[in-house]
């Protein structure tokens, strides 16, 4: 549990380090903006995005998006459709900004709020991620 808070304050002093216009970080090849306050992919987010399966046509929801690396992963790489959600208003705007530099807004959708209440009951997906 120690170990845990320490990477947790270690985390905390790296977003007050942050730039306020953010910084870029290379995902996997795709370079994406890092706002103060939201997480940069890490080494687990690399490690889920690799084992997600690459299938064209299949619908995504990424719960807890941050800069929406996981959901920009799933398009790059054959979904059609993704949800990303996150309750954090400077995660939205984080993968809202990615999502449309990269010109991925016709295939990936970001709403705000938590999985509960910004999910309809009738929307299903193929896949669900979340990396918490």
């Amino acid at each position: 549990m120690e170990a845990i808070d320490k990477r947790q304050v270690q985390q905390q002093s790296e977003w007050k380090r942050l730039p306020r216009e953010g910084q870029f970080v290379s995902f996997l090849g795709t370079e994406l903006l890092v706002l103060p306050g939201v997480f940069p992919p890490k080494e687990d987010t690399v490690l889920l995005a690799k084992h997600l399966p690459a299938k064209t046509g299949v619908t995504v929801l990424d719960v807890d998006t941050g800069t929406g690396a996981l959901a920009i992963w799933a398009a790059q790489h054959g979904a059609t459709s993704v949800i990303a959600v996150d309750i954090a208003v400077a995660a939205v705007t984080n993968a809202r900004r990615n999502v449309e530099r990269l010109a991925l807004a016709d295939r990936i959708e970001v709403r705000t709020g938590d999985v509960f209440s910004s999910i309809a009951p009738s929307e299903s997906f193929d896949i669900i991620l979340a990396n918490l």
